[in-house]
């Protein structure tokens, strides 16, 4: 999936905010200003616009030098209207759009239109990395190898558990991690609780004590035999599921919930490390439900080496402020 870049972004928010402070100055400094000091600074902010037109045209797009050009059309309008050479003969004819204080609203609005594209291109950007963020979350993970003791659920049914094959640094450094986390703007999104490991993944910290790699093809039988239930109203404790259609593709545990409803998970990002983060903060899907079973903890039955220790996490009903 492409990305736009970063340039024209900035040149829209700047076009929204120079838009805006250019009504808002005519409107502070009335016609007759204009007509005695306009002319030089409508020529200076005129060719200023025609430069950031022609450097978005040059540098990302056609299309992107519009805005700029809007913006230069109507101040190029008002430095026509103000001129004694235009006014004789086109009077008339150019006095509602040449009004003065009909541009400077018109400014006022395109800049607010575009500081609001801006912000909904923003929004749009959430479903788009979801995608490649499940990419790089499961095709990249260091090789595991299957324990010969299994864990089991509490209906018996037995759930393997998987260490990696060697301790290689390079899939956990610190460095793929502020990658990760700074090509989907989550930096300063999130809370780091632990730092990255080979320990576990998602799975394995949730219900195997984060001593293990759990495969998400086995999380819908823990549910099912762990008496997990479906909850809307989450609460500290409980267990959230990510899903895309029938895959599951994340798992943690609710940490707080606040008296205003606000929501923070705790969860192991794979190799990387484990954060406290808001539901729709994180890289695997923008769809989740959330499970609570009446046992106590979610670790499953029959560990390795009696670490059969609840991984850190609220007990429910605490930690809400």
């Amino acid at each position: 999936m492409q990305y736009l870049p970063e340039l024209p972004v900035e040149v829209v928010l700047f076009a929204g905010v120079a838009a805006v402070g250019l009504g808002i100055t005519l409107l502070l400094t009335g016609p007759r200003w204009r007509a005695r000091h306009g002319k030089k600074i409508a020529l200076i902010v005129f060719l200023g616009l025609l430069a950031m037109a022609g450097l978005a045209a040059v540098l990302v797009s056609a299309s992107l030098a519009v805005l700029p050009l809007g913006l230069a059309g109507f101040w190029l309008l008002g430095w026509v209207r103000w001129s004694s050479v235009a006014q004789a003969g086109f009077l008339r004819l150019w006095a509602l759009p040449a009004n003065h204080y009909v541009q400077a609203s018109l400014l006022i609005l395109l800049g607010f239109g575009s500081l609001f594209a801006w912000s909904g291109w923003q929004d749009a950007q959430v479903p788009m990395w979801a995608e490649e963020g499940q990419k790089q979350a499961f095709d990249i993970k260091p090789p595991t190898q299957v324990l010969s003791q299994s864990a089991q659920t509490d209906r018996g049914n037995p759930i393997s558990l998987r260490v990696p094959e060697d301790n290689d640094a390079s899939y956990c450094s610190t460095e793929t991690e502020e990658q990760h986390l700074t090509q989907f703007k989550l930096s300063f999104k999130l809370i780091r609780t632990a730092a990255a490991s080979l320990d576990s993944n998602c799975h394995g910290w949730t219900f195997a004590a984060g001593k293990y790699w759990l495969s998400g093809e086995d999380v819908d039988r823990i549910l099912e035999d762990n008496g997990y239930r479906s909850v809307s109203v989450p609460r500290p404790g409980d267990v959230i599921v990510y899903r895309a259609g029938d895959r599951v593709m994340h798992t943690g545990v609710v940490s707080v919930v606040t008296s205003d409803g606000t929501i923070l998970v705790e969860s192991k990002w794979g190799q990387l490390g484990r954060f406290l983060h808001r539901p729709a903060d994180q890289t695997y899907s923008t769809q989740w439900l959330f499970y609570r079973s009446p046992r106590i903890g979610h670790l499953l039955r029959n560990l390795p080496d009696g670490r059969n220790v609840p991984p850190v996490s609220p007990a429910p009903g605490r930690s809400v402020i």
